[in-house]
């Protein structure tokens, strides 16, 4: 797997990134392998993506790309050709896929890009709803104060890093950080309020449905470690 640059026209910048994935078969199969990841390739997009007919292949004699389909039209976001690599006495064969990561992101942002209408105020908010896996923030701890709840939120935060969950405490104004993560994607919130430290009741917020549910700080970390291992093993 390789990372390389090139400067090319784009409608976003002149700088091109470019990952690279090198197979190497021998000529007499390489019809079979090109189909393989052709179709492994296409999945692997698909599976990050709300809305998976967005991603769609295009197959011809010479070329072959994954493109994203947008609004205005389609766009290139990973080539997958062959060229013959002659060494020895087997006539050998290498299947490149080149993926271009400017328009690769651009095509996830797009894809995941929502918006949901507050109850509060009826006004729109832009939400990401990224794939858990592509979430920067797994989930985020927010306490409405800063310094009786600092030492209970920064251990919460740590034993769910320690179970293996990129979790992040915030203690800036909790509809400031709401709305941050609304724009990045944490896919959960726990939200810790005034009667926390004395109920023991937190509350678990979903990304995509906006609900939250109260519970124990030990059941809410049995629900969020069983939750991210089934998204693991899906």
């Amino acid at each position: 797997l390789e990372c390389n640059r090139d400067y090319g026209s784009h409608r976003s910048s002149s700088l091109m990134e470019f990952s690279q994935l090198f197979f190497f078969c021998t000529s007499k199969h390489v019809d079979e392998w090109l189909v393989y990841w052709k179709r492994r390739r296409l999945r692997w997009w698909k599976q990050f993506s709300r809305s998976p007919e967005k991603f769609i292949l295009d197959e011809g004699r010479e070329k072959n790309a994954i493109k994203y389909v947008y609004p205005d039209g389609k766009q290139i976001l990973e080539d997958i050709n062959v060229i013959q690599w002659d060494i020895g006495e087997v006539p050998s064969s290498v299947i490149i896929s080149s993926l271009r990561i400017d328009t690769g992101i651009l095509a996830v942002m797009c894809d995941s890009y929502s918006e949901q209408t507050r109850l509060s105020d009826e006004m729109k908010r832009p939400l990401l709803k990224l794939d858990f896996r592509l979430s920067p923030v797994k989930v985020a701890v927010l306490p409405t104060q800063h310094g009786s709840q600092h030492l209970f939120s920064s251990k919460l935060t740590e034993e769910l890093c320690h179970a293996g969950i990129l979790t992040k405490c915030y203690y800036e104004d909790s509809s400031e950080s709401s709305h941050f993560h609304d724009l990045i994607g944490t896919p959960f919130r726990v939200l810790i309020d005034e009667d926390t430290l004395t109920n023991g009741i937190l509350y678990l917020q979903d990304r995509n449905s906006g609900l939250s549910e109260p519970m124990e700080s030990e059941a809410l970390l049995y629900t969020l470690i069983r939750m991210f291992q089934r998204f693991k093993d899906h």
